[in-house]
């Protein structure tokens, strides 16, 4: 029998995040409104690979399929009927042009004003957030989230445990493969569980 969550997730968008569980593994559907046309995400998710899906108004605009056991991405244009793949070797050559970048990027900063250089560090940093107390979805309770960059505020989220919901990080476990496969590129993805919003990877807050 399949266990399914519907939410909702305010992040300067609507969000609602659908999971079920079926034999062949585990299906996650968002639909996401930000003022203009909704957009659709599809998850397929089994122990060693992943199927994303992104769909508009006008059918599904691009596919990815990360494979762990061959540690390859491989990336789909349904609409001009092409496809690429990303192998290991080619992410890591990629990571050496990116600390490149990076290392030309520091020496950059080190050269501005300590109040710019500050903001712009800040900038870099990404999405911060911080609990601000709890709320219900349906029959779950749910940990309050201000979402936050650069200082500001900019949106928020309701997270739900995996463990309330009858699920375990081994579950998802193919996440925590392509964000060592991307490491090298972004290294603060490294051992993170990238799961829809309003979903706490971790089995409590």
């Amino acid at each position: 029998m399949a266990r399914a969550l519907t939410m909702a997730v305010l992040l300067s968008a609507l969000t609602v995040s659908t999971m079920g569980q079926s034999a062949d593994g585990i299906v996650i559907t968002q639909r996401v409104t930000s003022g203009g046309a909704p957009l659709t995400i599809r998850m397929h998710i089994d122990a060693t690979r992943m199927r994303t899906e992104m769909e508009g108004p006008s059918g599904v605009a691009n596919v990815t399929i990360f494979d762990g056991g061959k540690q390859v991405l491989y990336m789909l244009d349904p609409a001009r009927k092409t496809y690429s793949e990303m192998t290991r070797a080619d992410v890591d050559r990629l990571s050496a042009q990116l600390q490149v970048g990076a290392a030309q990027m520091q020496a950059q900063l080190e050269k501005l004003p300590p109040a710019q250089r500050a903001q712009l560090e800040g900038m870099m940093k990404g999405v911060g957030r911080t609990r601000t107390g709890s709320d219900g979805v349906g029959r779950w309770t749910c940990d309050k989230y201000d979402l936050t960059m650069n200082g500001q505020k900019i949106g928020e989220v309701c997270s739900v445990s995996l463990t309330t919901l009858g699920f375990g990080a081994a579950d998802f476990d193919v996440m925590r493969q392509m964000g060592a496969f991307y490491s090298g590129m972004t290294p603060q993805m490294a051992g993170q569980l990238p799961v829809p919003g309003g979903i706490d990877p971790g089995g409590g807050s």
